[in-house]
């Protein structure tokens, strides 16, 4: 009498083995995003022969397929040509998605960027199985809405998905409409063929300014700030606390300059993330002997903290 209840126990299991996965994939989840204009990007597991890839790839709902960037996942060692996984997922939830396009992807690359993108694109295929929230707040994130796809009916085209999805600027111009996807989270809905911005929350930024404090390159190699201007009234008073042309910039509100992109620096440079700015810089990189000042957008004041000598590893006045 036993073996028939050890065998429904069995099946029992079975069935929820078979369960499990189409459950999970009917959840609401998350990923974190990075944003490079008004285009976004999330990490991806590939796995494939019990080894497994992570790759940052594109959102990239103008491409009607799912791609690999074939020189790209060669430099990390991914030997198949067909592009074929046994399992995909985002932040470890199984997606629908083993076949890949063989295409060259985009990619966002330093200077503009602190970190370069991407390996490839999830496109149409995929996208339009949810309805995707994007969360430009931070930590910016999606929000994946899986859709009942036999209720629907056949996606339409939407024109105009590839300027959406830029990473060019995060202004974005949608039917006439200028919205700033570093500020507004939005939905998108392919199937439906609708894309809906959240109306933006009444501006609090009644200290920023209305162009950025500094203008600046790219320093190769360090990637730090080398000012070149700043902006006309306050060329004075930043002269009087050593910021000045040439000036090299580390840090902002104490974090490191070469973690920032270009758009999260010009937000700081802006006034848009708080009262007050904290500089920290080299006005002579030759003295190694850093400074930091703090500029308060109310007042248009430069203060000036005491100079913070540069560990250098060796001394210099024995």
């Amino acid at each position: 009498m036993r073996l028939p209840r050890m065998k429904i126990r069995v099946d029992a299991l079975l069935f929820l083995l078979i369960l499990i996965p189409s459950t999970v994939q009917a959840q609401i989840f998350h990923t974190p995003a990075r944003r490079f204009g008004s285009a976004y990007s999330v990490k991806m597991t590939i796995w494939r022969d019990s080894f497994s890839y992570v790759i940052p790839v594109w959102i990239r709902p103008d491409r009607a397929e799912s791609s690999l960037d074939p020189g790209q996942m060669r430099l990390i060692g991914w030997p198949y040509q067909d592009f074929k996984a046994d399992e995909v997922e985002i932040s470890g939830v199984t997606i629908p998605l083993r076949n890949f396009k063989s295409q060259r992807s985009d990619l966002a690359v330093s200077p503009e960027f602190a970190k370069n993108c991407c390996m490839g694109a999830i496109g149409r295929d995929v996208l339009e199985k949810y309805r995707l929230h994007f969360r430009p707040e931070s930590p910016s994130h999606i929000q994946w809405e899986p859709l009942q796809l036999a209720e629907l009916p056949s996606a339409p085209k939407i024109q105009g998905l590839g300027a959406l999805f830029s990473v060019n600027s995060p202004k974005v111009n949608w039917n006439g409409r200028i919205s700033d996807a570093s500020k507004q989270g939005w939905v998108l809905d392919l199937r439906s063929g609708k894309i809906h911005f959240s109306v933006e929350a009444p501006s609090t930024e009644t200290l920023s300014l209305r162009d950025p404090l500094l203008t600046f390159d790219f320093l190769p190699g360090s990637r730090n700030l080398r000012v070149r201007a700043l902006i006309a009234s306050e060329v004075r008073d930043a002269a009087s606390v050593g910021l000045k042309p040439g000036s090299v910039v580390t840090e902002l509100n104490g974090i490191s300059v070469s973690t920032l992109d270009r758009y999260e620096i010009v937000e700081l440079l802006l006034g848009r993330k708080t009262g007050k700015l904290q500089i920290a810089f080299l006005s002579n990189p030759l003295k190694e002997e850093k400074s930091k000042v703090v500029f308060d957008f109310s007042n248009h004041a430069f203060t000036k903290t005491p100079p913070v000598p540069t560990p250098s590893g060796r001394d210099k006045n024995p």
